[in-house]
This record gives structure tokens, C-alpha cells and sequence, in this order.
């Protein structure tokens, strides 16, 4: 084989990210150099629908110019906290919301409309479903993104969004082999260890993919996880051949395409350093290595491969093929759409007000209520980056006709007496908490609220686990998502004549805060 079809084989085994909504020239170079054959693209790239098709276009052709071979052009976008595209787009619930509308055939139609969207773009490869089992109630990274916490629920609404997406032609992919359902570390942060054998991994996180991989789901994606009582070689899931080779391959027969989760995650870079891990995980089973901030790292460590000769060249045209296969049949099977319609927007919108969960009774607003809350903060790395526009306070308070408090994200026992003090002589008060079971001074401030006597609310507005550490006589709202739509679902809700029956789809543990 010579140097040149070598390297280009080599490109294909990498997807890149660049910072903005144009290409740098920094990334321009990389892709040239080194024939990087796929791309990533975040909520940074994304500025309005037809920028995005403008640029999904140039990036295809600079591509196809460059290897010979049309792009894999990726997007996250699994909806409610994870979502990339423009609010010019429909954008879905997330899976822990649509899972609670007892519905998996909402899973399957908000799949259709994501495809949609995306081919009508030029996006072909939507990294979803989830199909992490949320076993852990303070998992800071998976959470709402999850459809549950039970394997049958998750294999049942995580295959129908697949076979959506696929309706329309859209490559898809199952996360984070082989489950980060029972972390309590970010990936994107450090390095997670799960203790559990693979005999105990069979009966719960596998289940989903195996269900999955019966399917027919097409690509599979690490997670950067130790799992020392499966193998002690010290490497986590994305870099460990016993895992993706022996495991996933050999025991769970999956023939489709390996991915990474982003090898630039602190699990990776701070325990392993970007360019080695990925020379590791290339050699060791993975099909495409993703690197979705520096495409720079990718180009060194193409070049790092090409100078040790590091991966045999069966392996790389063992590899190289099965991506050519995929792509051949993504992008025969894509059909051709203008995108969502206006029909598909409104049913989207009832799935997502369908969703929101009344775990007792209906809130009591009264003529002078008080909204109580923080702004919304990145709490993983995977979620978009957020601006303090959106404000639950506000947004209810200027809706309802009532009063706002805007709190810190972990209020101190100052800040605790201060909005107690002024919440006095409200009507009712209603809070909204955003991962309280984690950052504990929302809970306790919404129990110090409680103790004014008057009727409460609170409504979590992502991880529903917020609710356990609240008595009966509060009315609770599972909202799944803080996002500008997610605020109008649980106005909806809390301005109802009627509301749906009680039910939850989670349970609710207590955290103590």
C-alpha cells in the first residue's frame, strides 16, 4: 500500500471538530494534510438553518475533493438538554421526557423529525440514541439524557428513535458502551471507575445494546470508563480490546462501526494524553476516533501512526471497509426532505407537554405567587453551552402576573435567610430546581420556603431525582429539560383547567442534602 492511499485510509478513521460556524484555517489544513474523512459539529457551528446547510455543503465538498470519499458529517442531537441545532429548527424532548409519555411510538416519530431536519441540512449522522441505563440517580452526566432507569424501557424507546432516524436515512449511533448509567464522576471531567463484573454488566447495561445491536444499529460508541473487575490493564472501555473486541464484537457479534466518545474528554487527556490514547484505541478496536475541539490532535496523531507504522494493515483495511460499507449504505438509504412542517412542530410540541409529570396534585398558584429559581449552568460538558437568557423566575413570573427571586446555583445559609425573608406574604410559591439533588442548597432552600405555610411547587427542570428530598404536601413537577420550550410546557401545566393523572416513570430516592 502506498504512503498516500495509506494516509487516506488513516483519515477516515477520524472525525474532527472546529470552534465556530465557519472553517478555520487551522482545521483546513489538518483535513488537507492528513485526509481527515469525517466531521463533528457542535452548537458553536450552528447559527440558523441555512447557514448550516451552506456550511455542511462546503464541508462535503472540500472533503470529497480532498479523499475521494463523501463525509460523515455528525451532530448530537438528542434533543432536551443535548441539542445542537437553531431554535429555527423543531427541536425534540430529550429520552427522559419522552419516556414519560408512556409512549415509545413518540420515540420512533421524534426520530423522524430529527431526520428530517437534519438531511434537509446535510447532517447524515446523528449520534443517538442513549442507550445508558440510569441506574444512578446522581450520575452528573447521563441523567435526563437517559430513557430510564430499567433495560426494557430503554431498549424499547432507544430502538424506536433509532428506527426514526433510520426512516429518513440517518446513520445513528448507541452511547456509551458498554453503560455510564452508574457513574458518579464525569467523563468529561475525570476518569470514572465501575467496579462491577461483566456477569452483573450482563444483567442490566449490555442488555440495551445487545437489544440494540439485534436491531440492527449500525455504530456503537465508547465511554471512557475503568472496569477493572472485567480487565486490569488499567485501560478505560474506549481504549480496551477486551472490551470492544472480545465483548462487543465477540460476544455481542456487533459488525458495525466503533466510535470514540470525544478523546479530548479529561478522562482521556489528563489520565492518558489525547494523541497516545488515540493511537491505543485505533490499534485496539475502534473504528473512528473523534476529537471535537482541536482537529489539530488528530493530525498529530495521523502522524504519529504513519511514522511507527503502528497499526497493521489488516487491521486498517479491515476498518477502512467497514466504514466504506456504512457509508454506502447511509447514503443510498437517505431520502431527500425540506425538513419538519408546521404539522410535525405541533406534534412535537404536544409530545413535550405530554411529558411534563404531575407526581401529586395540581399546583395552587393563587392571586400573587412567587417563582423562586436559578438560572440554568452547564452541568456536563455534553450539554450546550448556556447563557443566562432564560430565567424560570422570570419567564413564570411574567406569564402568571406574580413576583420573581433569582437564586445562585448552591445557595449558602445567607442567601438562604435573605430569599426567605422576602418570599414572605406570597400566595403560593412555586421553585424551580436544576439538579438540586447534586448542588444541595436549592433543596435546602426550598424546605426553609416550605416552612412559610402557604402552598408549593417546585418543578425540576432536569434530573426528576430533585423531587425525593420534598414531603407529599408539596406539589411536584418532573420537567426534564431548562430550556426556553421546556418553560412553556410546565406554564401549560401550571396554568391548566386539568391535569394529566398522576405518574412517573423514575423513582424517586432519597438524597440526602
Amino acid at each position: 500500500m502506498n504512503k498516500e492511499q495509506r494516509l487516506i485510509e488513516l483519515g477516515q478513521r477520524f472525525t474532527i471538530g472546529f470552534p465556530s460556524t465557519e472553517l478555520d484555517r487551522e482545521t483546513l489544513e489538518v483535513i488537507r494534510r492528513f485526509k481527515i474523512g469525517n466531521i463533528i459539529l457542535f452548537k458553536n457551528n450552528v447559527q440558523s438553518r441555512s447557514q448550516l446547510k451552506e456550511l455542511c455543503s462546503s464541508l462535503k465538498e472540500l472533503i470529497l475533493e480532498e479523499t475521494g470519499i463523501a463525509p460523515f458529517i455528525m451532530i448530537d442531537q438528542e434533543g432536551g438538554m443535548v441539542t445542537r441545532l437553531s431554535d429555527d429548527f423543531v427541536n425534540i424532548p430529550g429520552a427522559m421526557a419522552i419516556r414519560a409519555t408512556g409512549n415509545s411510538r413518540n420515540a420512533r416519530f421524534c426520530g423522524q423529525v430529527t431526520a428530517k431536519e437534519l438531511s434537509s441540512v446535510g447532517v447524515n449522522f446523528d449520534l443517538a440514541p442513549v442507550l445508558d441505563i440510569n441506574s444512578n440517580p446522581n450520575n452528573p452526566v447521563v441523567g435526563v439524557r437517559s430513557y430510564g432507569e430499567d433495560s426494557l424501557a430503554v431498549s424499547e424507546f432507544g430502538i424506536e428513535m433509532m428506527r426514526g432516524l433510520a426512516d429518513f436515512g440517518l446513520m445513528t449511533c448507541g452511547k456509551h458502551f458498554p453503560g455510564h448509567g452508574d457513574t458518579s464522576v464525569d467523563s468529561h471531567m475525570g476518569l470514572p471507575v465501575v467496579n462491577k463484573t461483566l456477569s452483573q454488566l450482563e444483567k442490566l447495561e449490555l442488555c440495551s445494546f445487545e437489544n440494540a445491536i439485534k436491531a440492527g444499529i449500525p455504530a456503537i460508541m465508547t465511554t471512557h470508563i475503568l472496569f477493572p473487575n472485567i480487565d486490569d490493564s488499567g485501560l478505560p472501555a474506549t481504549m480496551n480490546r477486551k472490551i470492544l473486541v472480545d465483548i462487543l464484537r465477540g460476544k455481542l457479534k456487533f459488525e458495525g462501526i466503533v466510535l470514540t466518545d470525544c478523546m479530548e474528554m479529561g478522562a482521556i487527556a489528563k489520565n492518558f494524553g489525547t494523541v497516545p490514547a488515540i493511537q491505543v484505541a485505533l490499534k485496539n478496536g475502534v473504528d473512528i476516533a473523534c476529537v471535537s475541539h482541536h482537529g489539530v490532535l488528530a493530525g498529530e496523531a495521523a502522524q504519529a501512526i504513519m511514522d511507527s507504522d503502528s497499526i497493521l494493515d489488516d487491521e486498517m483495511e479491515l476498518s477502512f471497509r467497514r466504514i466504506l460499507s456504512a457509508k454506502s449504505k447511509c447514503f443510498s438509504s437517505q431520502k431527500l426532505s425540506e425538513g419538519a412542517s408546521e404539522e410535525d412542530r405541533a406534534e412535537v410540541d404536544r409530545i413535550g407537554r405530554s411529558s411534563i409529570t404531575i407526581c401529586n396534585t395540581k399546583p395552587v398558584l393563587g392571586q400573587n405567587p412567587l417563582f423562586v429559581g436559578c438560572y440554568p449552568f452547564v452541568v456536563t460538558l455534553a450539554s450546550n453551552p448556556e447563557n443566562n437568557r432564560i430565567s424560570f423566575a422570570d419567564y413564570m413570573a411574567s406569564r402568571f402576573h406574580g413576583a420573581s427571586l433569582v437564586t445562585s446555583t448552591n445557595p449558602d445559609e445567607a442567601e438562604i435567610a435573605n430569599v426567605v425573608n422576602k418570599a414572605a406574604g406570597y400566595s403560593s410559591i412555586v421553585m424551580g430546581t436544576y439538579n438540586g439533588h447534586v448542588y444541595h442548597g436549592q433543596i435546602k432552600l426550598g424546605l426553609e420556603l416550605l416552612k412559610l405555610g402557604v402552598p408549593m411547587t417546585v418543578a425540576a427542570l432536569r434530573n426528576p431525582y430533585d423531587l425525593s428530598a420534598f414531603p407529599d404536601s408539596v406539589n411536584k413537577i418532573a420537567a426534564y429539560e431548562y430550556t426556553q420550550q421546556g418553560l412553556s410546557w410546565v406554564a401549560s401545566c401550571l396554568s391548566a383547567a386539568e391535569v394529566p393523572a398522576s405518574r412517573q416513570y423514575f423513582t424517586l430516592e432519597v438524597t440526602n442534602a
